[in-house]
């Protein structure tokens, strides 16, 4: 067993134990045959009853152990894992754990632009943040911009003129 944190319990969701969750699977689509998770840092094992992604970045999520409001409020603020032979990712499909630490480097230089440190959800797409020697830059996460990765050794590969031409000095203010 092989398991990566896949979200986080955000709040109860109705009176039946149903479970607001903020995850970090780029297509909660890979989730719908699901049987079981593993909540809280003692990673104990629950069996999904349901599941369902609700906008990007966000699922509800029924678990057959948790039946009320106040058990469901109980396990607010938890990590939620998987285990990864659970489930089959799509080619183009990365869980978000995945991405943090990878190192970006350019396809053709092999140059190190930086390291993934978070990833945000936005409706259009995605956005890295990525740590440089010079602070932090904000990445959409767009195909143009990263044709290759290679997950497994930690590195995407960029475009490096989309990538300079793309990216933001995060300067940490919320809009």
């Amino acid at each position: 067993m092989e398991l990566t944190e896949w979200g986080r319990v955000l709040k109860p969701l109705g009176i039946r134990g149903q479970l607001k969750l903020e995850i970090w699977i780029d297509d909660p689509n890979t989730l719908k045959n699901l049987k079981t998770v593993y909540v809280g840092e003692n990673r104990k094992p629950c069996c999904v009853e349901q599941v369902q992604s609700q906008n990007n970045g966000f699922a509800s999520l029924k678990l057959h152990e948790i039946t009320d409001r106040t058990q469901a409020e109980s396990l607010r603020g938890n990590p939620v894992f998987i285990d990864r032979n659970d489930i089959r990712l799509n080619k183009d499909t990365n869980l978000i754990s995945d991405l943090i630490g990878c190192r970006i480097l350019g396809i053709n230089s092999k140059s190190c632009y930086g390291t993934i440190v978070s990833v945000e959800h936005y409706p259009a797409n995605d956005v890295y943040t990525v740590q440089t020697e010079n602070g932090t830059r904000l990445v959409p996460a767009l195909k143009i911009i990263f044709p290759e990765s290679c997950i497994e050794s930690k590195i995407l590969y960029c475009n490096e003129e989309q990538l300079l031409s793309h990216s933001l000095e995060d300067t940490g203010e919320k809009t």
